[in-house]
């Protein structure tokens, strides 16, 4: 009620005074006003009358804006809501990626008959090796091997586990030989690339039956 009051004395009370003057009061009337009882009654009821008017606006305009209030207010639950339902569908997501991220290296058998490439399932999905080479050196074998990078990023290196049987008699996981190493060249996109390692001590049996895993510690995508 306060700001209604200030808001007359501000912005109402001047145009009434105008409305006054323009409807032939002037200063030296006013006394005549106040003893006519019937001009007197005119102008409260004309003050009343503007009083409601401007009351009956700031009502409408009060309603308008809890009304705006009140659709923003749905408005941002609404927001909650949909965010709320893409973060559930975000973390689905990423658990969906993160197994498919942490399966298993599938093992690759050297080739020593021909050079047709096998698909071989790392980390980071299927890659494509060949067995290029195999040379013996002092006491167990040096591999050429070319590893195609089917994906639009590089391999910054290359970790490969070697295992192999301690003999040909013996087929449980814990008479097996392994071997890690880290290969530096640069697998490159879209391009076979070759890969020298040696793996010793090690005989042409257990080379026969010897299995290689690949993963790709460092990936960078191209921009």
């Amino acid at each position: 009620m306060d700001v209604l009051w200030r808001a007359f004395a501000v912005k109402i009370l001047p145009i009434l005074l105008l409305l006054l003057l323009a409807c032939g009061c002037r200063p030296q009337t006013t006394a005549s006003i106040v003893e006519d009882p019937e001009r007197r009654l005119q102008a409260v009821e004309h003050i009343v009358d503007l009083l409601q008017k401007f009351q009956d606006r700031s009502e409408a305009k009060t309603a308008a804006l809890l009304d705006e209030n009140f659709a923003l207010t749905n408005r941002v639950s609404l927001l909650e809501k949909q965010i709320e339902i893409l973060g559930n569908h975000q973390w689905v997501n990423s658990e969906k990626l993160l197994s498919l991220t942490q399966r298993d290296n599938q093992d690759y058998q050297l080739n020593l008959n021909d050079k047709t490439f096998s698909v071989v399932t790392s980390r980071i999905g299927p890659v494509l090796v060949r067995t290029e080479s195999v040379q013996a050196h002092l006491d167990g074998y040096t591999l050429k091997l070319q590893i195609g990078n089917p994906y639009y990023a590089d391999f910054k290196s290359t970790k490969v586990t070697a295992r192999w049987p301690q003999n040909a008699r013996t087929n449980s996981a814990a008479s097996f030989e392994t071997l890690e190493i880290t290969a530096s060249p640069t697998i490159q996109a879209g391009k076979w690339t070759e890969l020298e390692f040696s793996i010793s001590p090690l005989d042409a049996t257990q080379l026969r039956d010897c299995r290689l895993s690949f993963s790709f510690p460092t990936v960078s995508l191209l921009k």
